[in-house]
């Protein structure tokens, strides 16, 4: 399985900011296959986990600039319930709190 995390850092190979950044696409099934990965990983690098941060940030500020009138950034397809799934991605995130560094 290719890197989630780098392919989501690069925009590349169908990942959740792939969809988000290049197509304008809240898209359901690689946010949760991100998420997913997360939660399977029994060690994490310094540098996957400010990827991860970095990953969360970039989802939030695309979130945010669909919202900003001032804006012309617009997510297609934003679902009414976006929260749960940035809520599932920051527990998994944060349950990588007590995994081996």
């Amino acid at each position: 399985m290719a890197n989630i995390i780098d392919d989501n850092i690069n925009a590349t190979n169908q990942s959740f900011l792939y969809f988000l950044h290049e197509e304008n696409k809240f898209d359901q099934k690689s946010i949760l296959n991100l998420c997913n990965y997360v939660q399977t990983l029994d060690s994490v690098t310094i540098r996957e986990l400010r990827n991860l941060y970095f990953i969360q940030n970039q989802i939030i500020k695309h979130i945010a600039y669909h919202f900003d009138k001032n804006d012309m950034y617009e997510i297609s397809n934003l679902p009414s319930d976006y929260w749960e799934y940035i809520e599932l991605l920051d527990i998994a995130i944060d349950g990588l709190k007590d995994i081996t560094i």
